[in-house]
């Protein structure tokens, strides 16, 4: 507590002194808000219920943002109240929570965002805290934005050609230590909590069409080595033992200048009939959406918050201005063999560190494919950016295999191709939305419901945000 009194009273005192491309920020957004899913008796989060908590503004951040001659050195506090609080106790508020014994419950694991950036002439460095997403629209297989953030070191170069240009990117991401050490200790064996992702891509491009090649290597068990890395090759060292090794394709066209159709293919594994029965079975992933937009984008108090999604690291979609209407449909399928191996830490999974009650725990999340292997979903999307009012709205179905990531990765692999049954469907429909106020404070609502066979769920919030400084 004493650090983070430190960092804020740093924050305060920096806010008169720099620069216009550089300053010093606070944002305040106290929200009241219900959700009937939460269970006073629950004993760990569910996914969608962690990446709710992860997308809850926090009731405030203090951050710096040193913007000068190509460089970006950005770092943030975001206060949030721990994510027990929020399922255990009717606090219906994001504001901190101090229980009867006066035991104050904030989340220690901070900040969702804090990096350094460079660039120039097409060179793009970056190390630090931050979403990436490989591709575009709202699912991604590879590395998706769905994730809190990845902790990473990042490297891009743009190389002019005569009608394109053709793009290098590589990206190496290291997993929480402690969130590891937990994961290996559940297993069975003598696993080693060691984990590194290694991933690389071509993106080629003109000015209507991407084609990008990305390989995805996960290290784990072991300390990673040169060959590793493999900064240019793919699909190599297939034959290594302690890796787990897929590669994608991605493809966006943009049809017009307000329509984008996108798609990708990912493959882990493919199990040709001349293997042996106990070669991995096969392992792949789809994606499909189209996007349309109409007009400009008016201004609202959100772009100046600095949320994870304005900073995310986007590798392989046209940056295109946002419109004031935007329409999207989104298709995802990750077969249920797909990021899986015989052992914990061999899985194409993402495992987050947080806080529960004063303790610890470990959750799985994705590196891509925000709702894991054995999986169709579906998504249509629509929001509205014009005047003072900003309105995003989203409905979602998701199919869930029984297992998901946990299903038996050992011979016999049947049925490689479809969900394992009994299949559970779900129905979720989010809408939220800002009224801006002045340049500097809005009013802030959202609403939301999930239905999954015979249980509905509903949540809805009213906050206000106020630039501070």
């Amino acid at each position: 507590m004493k650090k983070i009194i430190s960092l804020l009273l740093l924050t305060l005192s920096l806010g008169g002194f720099l620069e216009a491309e550089s300053y010093a920020g606070g944002v305040f957004a106290p929200l009241l808000n219900y959700n009937s899913s939460y269970d006073k008796d629950q004993d760990l989060p569910t996914l969608n219920q962690l990446y709710e908590w992860y997308d809850t503004p926090s009731f405030l951040d203090l951050y710096l943002d040193l913007d000068q001659d190509n460089l970006r050195v950005f770092t943030q506090l975001d206060l949030h109240t721990d994510l027990m609080v929020d399922l255990h106790h009717d606090t219906f508020s994001n504001l901190p929570y101090i229980d009867r014994n006066g035991n104050f419950y904030m989340d220690p694991n901070i900040p969702d965002v804090g990096y350094i950036e460079w660039q120039d002439q097409g060179l793009l460095l970056s190390g630090g805290r931050r979403k990436i997403q490989i591709g575009p629209g709202a699912y991604a297989l590879g590395l998706a934005g769905s994730a809190p953030y990845f902790d990473h070191l990042a490297l891009g170069k743009e190389f002019s050609m005569k009608k394109s240009s053709l793009t290098y990117y590589f990206t190496a991401i290291a997993s929480d230590r402690k969130a590891m050490e937990k994961v290996t200790k559940s297993g069975v064996g003598e696993e080693t909590p060691y984990k590194t992702l290694f991933t690389h891509s071509f993106m080629w491009q003109t000015n209507r069409l991407i084609v990008g090649l990305s390989e995805y290597n996960l290290i784990y068990e072991q300390q990673p080595n040169l060959q590793d890395m493999g900064f240019t090759t793919f699909y190599h060292a297939f034959y290594q033992d302690y890796q787990n090794v897929m590669d994608e394709l991605v493809v966006v066209y943009k049809a017009a200048s307000d329509l984008q159709v996108y798609g990708s293919f990912i493959m882990d594994d493919y199990s040709m009939a001349i293997e042996d029965s106990d070669s991995n079975p096969s392992g792949m992933g789809l994606t499909f959406g189209v996007r349309w937009k109409h007009g400009k984008a008016g201004s609202n108090i959100s772009d100046k918050c600095n949320s994870a999604y304005s900073h995310i690291l986007s590798v392989g979609s046209f940056k295109d201005s946002p419109g004031k209407l935007e329409l999207s449909f989104d298709f995802m399928w990750a077969s249920k063999y797909l990021y899986n191996r015989d052992v914990e830490a061999g899985k194409f999974t993402n495992p987050m560190y947080y806080s529960w009650e004063y303790e610890r725990e470990t959750m799985n999340t994705f590196y891509g494919a925000l709702y894991g292997p054995d999986t169709v979903t579906s998504k249509i999307s629509a929001r509205w950016n014009n005047g003072p009012l900003l309105l995003n709205a989203s409905l979602e179905w998701l199919a869930s295999g029984a297992e998901g990531i946990d299903i038996s990765y050992e011979p016999p692999y049947e049925n490689a191709y479809v969900l394992e049954g009994p299949v559970t469907h779900t129905v979720m429909f989010d809408i939220d939305t800002e009224w801006s106020l002045s340049e500097k404070s809005a009013l802030l609502g959202s609403a939301g419901f999930d239905i999954q066979e015979d249980d509905f769920d509903f949540n809805f919030g009213f906050g206000y945000r106020r630039i501070m400084f």
